[in-house]
């Protein structure tokens, strides 16, 4: 791991029975990693409770929680004459236990969400 960069662990993982004793034991790792809290930051989304009975709009919930980090690690830019405008400075990691595309459909509202936030610098 790059420990100059930012990361953010989003496990979408259940918070009881099996799944629930791995995402535990996930974090004890990483807490016993001695990472800093300022350069990494895990969160447990329990996808199965939050989204149960198609509430699709329940991921907003784990987007919200993302945000801050969405705008401190930025993206990469370039301008036409290959000047650097800015740079990314982190990444999210992004897991299911039991589906990929649940892992894909968080991968891609924070990529949606990144891009607002790039339109909103074209625009203004």
């Amino acid at each position: 791991m790059f420990l100059s960069h930012l990361s953010s662990f989003c496990l979408q993982i259940d918070q009881k029975g099996a799944e629930k004793i791995l995402g535990d034991n996930f974090y004890t790792i990483l807490r016993n990693s001695g990472y800093k809290e300022d350069k990494l930051r895990y969160d447990a989304f329990d996808f199965h409770k939050e989204c149960s009975k198609m509430r699709w709009d329940r991921l907003n919930i784990l987007i919200d929680r993302q945000n801050s980090d969405l705008k401190k690690f930025g993206y990469f830019s370039m301008d036409k004459d290959r000047a650097i405008n800015s740079e990314q400075k982190g990444i999210f990691r992004t897991n299911c236990i039991d589906s990929l595309d649940r892992t894909n459909v968080v991968q891609s509202m924070l990529a949606s969400k990144s891009l607002e936030f790039q339109l909103e610098v074209i625009v203004n």
